[in-house]
């Protein structure tokens, strides 16, 4: 499959590239963006929390897709849960995110078009922009695939 024209030569939709560049410049990265947008409340994930989205067992496996800079998996860990793999394919972010989470979270460095995992997951997340950095193609493939490293009963976000 060929990346969309709409794409960096990396694969990032044009319409991220900002705010990828932003997640890897000095050492605040998105914080600045988060607290003006009230991000680094997490009222989004508050969000699922009250809906009844995230695994109750704080044991769940979950499965992190491109986490960035962390703040989805600095949530997860605030919450309480202990089993949580992040597949991050962007070397810049993973050497971020390893001082910071390596020593809670399994931290995969791969794309996760190429991501096999013989383990499944109770819930599989994957914020925002991420998805769009694949062609329509390209997104129901990965789709179909991350539904299968559910486990039954589990739920992809």
């Amino acid at each position: 499959m060929e990346r969309n024209p709409s794409k960096t030569p990396k694969g990032v939709n044009k319409g991220n590239a900002t705010v990828y560049s932003t997640l890897f410049s000095g050492e605040e990265g998105l914080a600045p963006l988060y607290t003006r947008s009230k991000l680094h409340q997490h009222a989004d994930f508050a969000v699922l929390k009250q809906q009844g989205l995230l695994p109750p067992n704080i044991d769940a496996q979950i499965l992190v897709i491109g986490p960035g800079d962390g703040r989805d998996i600095h949530y997860l860990i605030l919450a309480g849960y202990t089993n949580i793999v992040a597949v991050e394919r962007d070397p810049q972010a993973v050497k971020k995110l390893l001082p910071k989470y390596g020593h809670k979270v399994h931290i995969v460095n791969q794309d996760i078009m190429g991501y096999n995992q013989p383990d499944t997951f109770q819930f599989v997340f994957w914020m925002w922009c991420g998805i769009s950095d694949f062609s329509e193609e390209e997104q129901q493939v990965m789709i179909d695939k991350v539904m299968t490293f559910l486990s039954p009963g589990g739920v992809a976000l």
